[in-house]
């Protein structure tokens, strides 16, 4: 993956257009080279899966970059409306994940950027996410959580309408 962002985004078989639209919203409007990988669990090296096939593949996203750099997960339901370099650029990357934290706490996850070099983000190994008693999706194996900016993970529906 070079020097691109590394983007991964969670495919579900079951929505296979709405993974290539975010795909095609995030190459669209990049202003740099990014590389998309689509987490199919079928490619993967764990089992687990929970209501989407990709609720526990997004906590890879660390060990598919060898625990080096960033990576940003998305959920396939997703449409990125600005340049995706803008999202990597925000933070100084001294904590393990980034999200944004809306009031649906379970929504916090649809949308993470990892910083892989981090020591608790090394916790997440196909081992660690496929075990039986982890539970990632609460985000325990993070000390800290950092922000990003709410205008990155709008939730249609939930929070107020932008214009």
């Amino acid at each position: 993956m070079g020097d691109s962002l590394k983007v991964f985004i969670g495919y579900d078989p079951r929505q296979p257009v709405a993974a290539q639209v975010l795909a095609h919203s995030i190459f669209t409007r990049s202003s740099v080279p990014v590389s998309i990988q689509m987490l199919r669990l079928a490619s993967l090296p764990i089992e687990r899966r929970g209501l989407t096939e990709f609720t526990f593949s997004r906590y890879l996203v660390p060990w598919l970059c060898a625990f080096r750099g960033k990576g940003l997960f998305l959920d396939a339901d997703m449409l990125c409306l600005g340049d995706i370099k803008e999202l990597f650029d925000l933070t100084a990357y001294d904590k393990p994940v980034y999200v944004v934290k809306n009031k649906l706490r379970f929504e916090w996850p649809s949308l993470m950027l990892f910083n892989c070099n981090h020591g608790d983000s090394k916790k997440l190994t196909p081992e660690y996410i496929d075990g039986k008693e982890s539970k990632p999706h609460t985000l325990e194996w993070a000390a800290e959580i950092g922000d990003l900016p709410s205008e990155w993970n709008h939730l249609v529906g939930y929070d107020e309408p932008k214009p």
